[in-house]
């Protein structure tokens, strides 16, 4: 069974989301499944790839250590063919890696449209190693020119790159260590987390800022990551607060739960806690409930009353994600 932690308990800012937290509890905003990246070696990358069928909405950077790049490549081919969105990462200075990198690129674009430069954990942000992203970053995208070029490394070089005039080359930077972005927006800026062993608290994590989290993956957190992915389409960034929408059990005449507009499909979005007997205010047409721990969309039955429209999801065993319109 996939991990998924009951909502309530959670850190601050799901709670705060959900209307749980105490009135003290810090304001963040909601969880984006589609805002989360999988950084794994290519032996637990691979994991992903079973059971089979689709991997639409699962972002993954494959870590091509010394003497993996070739293993590395091929995960990222099978991950791509399965509708994954792939990174490949690789050592700025690593020369065995970077001499066949550019070609693997021009073959393989499909599979890895993004490539990850990492920089040396020692670097010191000075010319010669600026020079050495201009190069590396030049020769990917002469390979393959819809490629998108990344930086890894510790916040503080990142930062010091990135202060050097390199976002002409470089798209994204991924930060080793949770840490507040630098002043320049020029380059994407994604957060690293520590490990995640359930879906609830990925959610969790994601609702602490707007950037794109980059989670290490284990071999035990696969289900996990997989779980994420399918809940990518209604869980994407730019959820907007609805407040014209409540979503409360039916016994309740009021609640803090909050609901979200899909910038997608206009429906309103919310993540309940349990099964429940619920209330939309002011109403609905439709309703279906898609569980956290993994599964299909199930259609909820309704029943119009004077106060909105029922929605009955006692059926459902543990956490779910609401749409309705």
């Amino acid at each position: 069974m996939i991990p998924v932690t009951p909502l309530a308990p959670l850190a601050a800012p799901l709670a705060a989301w959900m209307g749980l937290a105490a009135p003290s509890s810090p304001a963040s905003g909601p969880p984006c499944a589609a805002c989360v990246t999988w950084r794994a070696e290519p032996s637990v990358a691979a994991r992903l790839l079973d059971p089979p069928g689709s991997l639409a909405g699962l972002d993954v950077v494959v870590s091509a250590a010394a003497g993996t790049r070739a293993e590395a490549m091929a995960v990222a081919r099978a991950l791509a063919a399965r509708g994954a969105a792939v990174a490949l990462e690789v050592a700025l200075d690593g020369a065995e890696d970077f001499g066949t990198l550019a070609q693997d690129v021009a073959a393989g674009a499909a599979a890895a449209p993004r490539v990850v430069l990492r920089l040396p954990a020692d670097g010191v942000a000075g010319d010669e190693l600026v020079f050495r992203v201009r190069t590396r970053a030049t020769a990917v995208r002469a390979a393959s020119p819809s490629a998108a070029v990344g930086l890894a490394g510790p916040p503080a070089l990142l930062a010091a790159i990135a202060a050097r005039e390199v976002a002409p080359y470089v798209s994204f930077a991924v930060a080793d260590d949770p840490a507040a972005p630098p002043a320049t927006r020029a380059i994407e800026w994604w957060r690293s987390a520590a490990p995640a062993h359930s879906v609830s608290a990925v959610l969790t994590e994601t609702s602490a800022s707007a950037a794109r989290v980059v989670f290490p993956l284990v071999a035990d957190d696969v289900a996990v990551a997989r779980a994420v992915a399918r809940l990518a389409d209604l869980l994407p960034a730019g959820l907007t607060p609805l407040g014209s929408v409540t979503v409360c059990p039916a016994d309740q005449t009021a609640c803090a739960a909050a609901a979200f507009l899909h910038p997608g499909t206009l429906e309103a979005i919310a993540l309940m806690d349990s099964p429940a007997l619920l209330r939309i205010r002011p109403g609905a047409t439709q309703a279906a409930a898609r569980p956290l721990g993994g599964g299909r969309d199930v259609s909820l039955a309704l029943a119009r009353t004077p106060g909105g429209t029922d929605v009955d999801a006692r059926a459902l065993t543990g956490p779910f994600v609401l749409h309705a319109a």
